[in-house]
């Protein structure tokens, strides 16, 4: 129970983003489905020194991520 019109708005704020969390896992993360991934993909993927989604929105880095198998 909230002790003051401060807490009450605080812990709606927070069950409101916590409400949020569920409903984007629900939508985007609940169905995750292996990504078909080829050895010329593979080889593409490993041989590569930027990112071509960053490359896209005008970022550029040498950060990749790792292929998980």
């Amino acid at each position: 129970m909230a002790s003051g019109e401060d807490e009450d708005v605080a812990q709606k704020f927070v069950d409101s983003i916590e409400k949020a969390v569920v409903e984007i896992f629900n939508l985007l993360l609940k169905d995750i489905r292996p990504m078909v991934f080829t050895e010329e993909d593979e080889r593409k993927f490993n041989s590569a020194t930027r990112c071509h989604t960053y490359q896209k929105v005008g970022l550029v880095t040498t950060v990749k991520a790792s292929v998980v198998k």
